[in-house]
C-alpha cells in the first residue's frame, strides 16, 4: 500500500527521480558517448570472429587494422574483448547506482529528504 503523497511531495519526487535519469545518462555518455558506439560494435564483432577458432579467417580486419599502435591483430583484438568487459562493467554500476537512488528516493516522506538524494556511483 502507497501513501498518498500530496501534489508537494509528488512534484519534488518527479523532479528529483528527472535529476537522477538525467546524471545516470550522462554518466553513461561520459563512459561511451553515442557517436562511438557504432564503431564499437563493428570492433567488437570483428574482434570476436577473429578470436572464435570455428569461424573461418578473413583476408582483412579493418576496424582492427585502423587501431592505432604496434600491436599484433590477436592483441588488438583481445584489447577491444576487454575494453567492452570494462565498459559493461562500468554502465551496471551506473545503471545499480540509478535503480538504488531511486529506491531511497521512493523511501522518503519528505521533500527535504528527497533533495538529499542524489546519483552515487562508485569508482
Amino acid at each position: 500500500m502507497r501513501l498518498d503523497l500530496g501534489p508537494r511531495l509528488a512534484e519534488v519526487l518527479a523532479a528529483q527521480e528527472a535529476r537522477i535519469d538525467a546524471a545516470a545518462v550522462a554518466a553513461s555518455e561520459a563512459v561511451r558517448p553515442a557517436a562511438l558506439a557504432r564503431m564499437d560494435a563493428a570492433r567488437l564483432a570483428e574482434a570476436q570472429r577473429f578470436l572464435d577458432p570455428s569461424a573461418e579467417r578473413q583476408q582483412t580486419y579493418p576496424t582492427l587494422q585502423m587501431m592505432a599502435g604496434t600491436a599484433m591483430l590477436e592483441e588488438r583484438a583481445r584489447l577491444v574483448l576487454r575494453l567492452h568487459a570494462d565498459t559493461q562493467n562500468r554502465l551496471a554500476a551506473i545503471e545499480t547506482a540509478r535503480l538504488g537512488a531511486k529506491q531511497r528516493l521512493r523511501a522518503c516522506t519528505c521533500p527535504a529528504a528527497m533533495r538529499q538524494i542524489s546519483l552515487e556511483i562508485p569508482r
